[in-house]
């Protein structure tokens, strides 16, 4: 965790492997403990993610409204091209933003 600017808090968060129905929910809860802790922006590393199913976008989705409800944001970072096009395909670039740097 880094603090920015005006004690800004920024987590950024490693997801390592496959992100589906059986891990999905651990992903979800870390999140909550970051939104919990009042952290201002957090960043999904997904470079070492290399499959992601519908429940695991849907732990992503729902931490992101979460914490832009609250005024602070969940970026991903570094998506792999074939993650990167399931992301696209369920519209998730519409929600959030995706740093492909």
């Amino acid at each position: 965790m880094t603090e920015g600017e005006g004690g800004a808090r920024r987590a950024t968060v490693q997801v390592v492997g496959e992100l589906d129905m059986i891990n999905a929910a651990d992903l979800h809860q870390q999140l909550l403990v970051l939104l919990h802790d009042r952290v201002q922006e957090i960043v999904l590393d997904l470079s070492d993610l290399v499959f992601v199913d519908a429940s695991g976008i849907g732990a992503i989705v729902a931490a992101a409204n979460l914490a832009r409800r609250d005024g602070r944001r969940l970026v991903l970072a570094h998506p792999r091209p074939s993650v990167r096009r399931t992301l696209e395909l369920a519209h998730v670039e519409d929600l959030l933003p995706i740093d492909s740097e």
